[in-house]
């Protein structure tokens, strides 16, 4: 056993060695298990390599895992689940993968500790970057901050007092970034800033007041509502100028309207998310007073299904569905797209993104000279028109120059749901009526 585990050191030194200094922080071979069992069911010895878990029986140890097979002197199972469960002469236990880097006091406890990463519990955010666990009351103010440090340390300056903090091992803590807060923001708005700036996610426990951050886009995005009216979508020439006439034009009738949303006037709804690939989720203060129908405006049923542990209703996607409790009815719609991130107050004036056609398009204000746009790697060749540039492409990320001042760019996807009063939907009968039932 000793000379198995020295192999493993060495290879795990000469890994290191050959990495990279940005992820001088992940090792190549992964030790941090915890085992749920008596002694008599604890491993000499179990790790994973990214792809691949090995578990190692101490002598005269017979060990069954479920999905495991044998190679060499280990019992290995294919990936790295976060948790494996095996047998020791007919005992069972259970090896739990500690994912997690503390970087601020203890790690995540309740609701946090036990979430899957693919599945945050919360549908409330500022954009996808959050996702909020728990209720809270006034956002405390930011503390004044304008520094290049670790973002470990950034998170730490941000988050109240007493609050702890983990990170996921694909997140780098030990790289520096430059951020500054903003007058008048609280720390969950510069947290989130954080977030897209650095390309990470962030879960907020507000019932433990614990933040844990991650590299992996979140399977469920947290979205807000997005109340409003949709307008429909215009076509674009293919002249620069033409197409960023037509985009403002659009993007004017995309603004959403300033009453609060419908369905929580109307059904006490309190959030809306994208659920999976192929359903939406509304989560609601109560179960409604009134039976409630989720269908398509053509009248075809979304089959509806009510949590009731949860109170959520949990309906097939469809680009437009309109829910009624028989007296009224909203029609609620969901638009996905790209947004651009970008400081609104970057020193080279610029004012807008967007893309059409394969092509990146940018909007500066009057008084700008010459513009140069490129991705992160230098690369990139576009023309300009007055205030206009048009770049060859698209990228995640890209680096502007105007007149000799930059400003960074973040491409990411997102989704809104926009909702109106239904008008007009057809009427439906039983069978084709989705009525929330209880799981």
């Amino acid at each position: 056993m000793k000379y198995t585990v020295s192999r493993i050191a060495l290879a795990c030194f000469a890994l290191l060695n050959a990495m990279p200094s940005y992820a001088a922080n992940t090792d190549p071979f992964d030790f941090d298990y915890e085992i749920s069992g008596g002694i008599a069911e604890r491993p000499a010895l179990i790790f994973n390599d990214g792809s691949k878990t090995y578990i190692q029986p101490r002598a005269g140890q017979v060990i069954t895992a479920a999905g495991g097979h044998p190679e060499g002197p280990y019992v290995v199972v294919d990936g790295t689940p976060e948790s494996i469960t095996y047998t020791v002469a007919g005992r069972s236990a259970t090896a739990r993968w500690t994912r997690a880097n503390t970087f601020i006091g203890g790690g995540a406890r309740g609701t946090l500790a036990a979430l899957r990463d693919d599945q945050p519990p919360a549908f409330d955010g500022f954009t996808n970057r959050l996702a909020l666990i728990g209720a809270h009351g006034a956002l405390e103010p930011v503390r004044s901050l304008k520094a290049s440090m670790p973002v470990a340390g950034i998170v730490k300056a941000l988050v109240p007092q007493g609050w702890t903090g983990s990170a996921q091992k694909d997140v780098d803590l030990t790289e520096v970034s430059a951020f500054s807060t903003r007058p008048g923001e609280n720390w969950m708005q510069a947290l989130d800033r954080l977030m897209t700036q650095t390309g990470m996610y962030a879960d907020v426990d507000f019932t433990t007041r614990h933040v844990r951050l991650h590299r992996e886009t979140p399977k469920s995005g947290a979205l807000n509502y997005a109340a409003g009216e949709k307008a429909q979508p215009q076509s674009q020439p293919d002249a620069i100028a033409q197409a960023v006439a037509a985009k403002e034009g659009a993007s004017a009738g995309d603004a959403p309207a300033a009453h609060g949303s419908l369905l929580a006037e109307y059904f006490g709804a309190q959030a809306i998310r994208d659920s999976d690939d192929a359903h939406t989720q509304i989560r609601f203060a109560t179960k409604p007073a009134r039976e409630l129908s989720f269908r398509t405006p053509d009248g075809r049923s979304l089959r509806a299904k009510w949590d009731s542990a949860a109170n959520v209703m949990t309906v097939e996607r469809a680009d437009s569905i309109v829910v009624s409790d028989g007296a009224r009815s909203v029609e609620v719609a969901r638009s996905s797209g790209t947004v651009y991130d970008f400081d609104p107050t970057n020193a080279a004036h610029l004012q807008a993104v967007f893309d059409h056609d394969g092509q990146t398009f940018f909007k500066f204000a009057d008084s700008v000279v010459e513009v140069h746009v490129s991705d992160v790697k230098h690369l990139g060749s576009g023309e300009q028109k007055g205030r206009y540039y048009m770049f060859n492409g698209t990228a995640d990320q890209f680096i502007v120059t105007a007149d000799g001042n930059v400003a960074n760019v973040t491409r990411r996807h997102d989704v809104k749901y926009f909702e109106r009063t239904a008008t007009g939907a057809p009427a439906t009968t039983p069978a084709t009526t989705a009525v929330a039932k209880s799981l």
